[in-house]
């Protein structure tokens, strides 16, 4: 009978073009199995990452202009939380004379990387030298060469958000895998027609058709459903922004 019902409501959804509702859909065996190693509670609550942008080798005017360009680059394509610098100012005592009193100043304040944007004159142009540092593994990422001023790089925004997407994992699936349920949602800026990378035995791709506050649900491809099973950790995709 819950075969029955299912198969209406999905012809009924389909003829409407209306978004399903995956609670609607029944819990088979197949939505019970779990991936071999699953995730522990404490891995299903995102925690943020923080970041220490460093804008004050800059002149003063150019700082100014800077730090809302930086602080919008990073909160529009990273999960990153940037780091107010003048907290830094208050642990130093004073603006960082260097990279390295900056890093180790970072690792006092238990930020996990480090942006440094830089002024330098190139013959007549003036450019801004950007570097991007790992203050756990004290590893550069990235480093650019940005124009002067940035009201947006589109280059470096791509970079930034194949360095740092958004991940989480499956909490819970339903109709034999058709939709699961994962552990991000609107609080982070998940919405309706962002798309997710399942990562499985392939890679699968699957949209968002509901959120919620704190999760949300993908509709998986008939062809993809079996591969699916909770505990799968999945990963943000965009073309354009973090948020999208």
């Amino acid at each position: 009978m819950k075969f029955i019902y299912g198969a209406l409501l999905v012809f009924l959804l389909g003829c409407s073009g209306a978004s399903p509702d995956p609670g609607s859909f029944p819990l088979t065996k197949r939505d019970q199995e779990v991936v071999a190693k699953a995730p522990k509670p404490e891995d299903l609550v995102f925690r943020p990452q923080s970041i220490l942008l460093l804008t004050s080798s800059l002149e003063k005017g150019q700082k100014a202009a800077w730090r809302p360009v930086a602080e919008a680059l990073f909160r529009a394509n990273t999960p990153l939380r940037p780091i107010d610098e003048r907290v830094l100012e208050r642990v130093a005592g004073k603006a960082p004379l260097n990279l390295l009193q900056a890093i180790q100043i970072g690792q006092k304040l238990q930020a996990d990387y480090l942006a440094s944007f830089k002024e330098k004159k190139i013959g007549a142009k003036e450019v801004t030298l950007f570097q991007l540092i790992d203050l756990n593994q004290l590893e550069t990422l990235l480093t650019a060469q940005l124009g002067n001023p940035l009201p947006n790089d589109s280059t470096l925004a791509r970079e930034l958000r194949t360095l740092f997407p958004l991940t989480g994992f499956i909490i819970e699936t339903r109709g034999a895998g058709r939709f699961v349920k994962i552990s991000l949602g609107r609080s982070l800026g998940v919405v309706v027609g962002k798309r997710f990378l399942i990562e499985g035995a392939r890679a699968i791709r699957a949209p968002v058709i509901r959120v919620n506050e704190n999760t949300a649900w993908l509709e998986v491809s008939d062809k993809d459903q079996q591969e699916i099973k909770k505990g799968l950790k999945i990963k943000s995709l965009s073309q354009r922004g973090w948020l999208d």
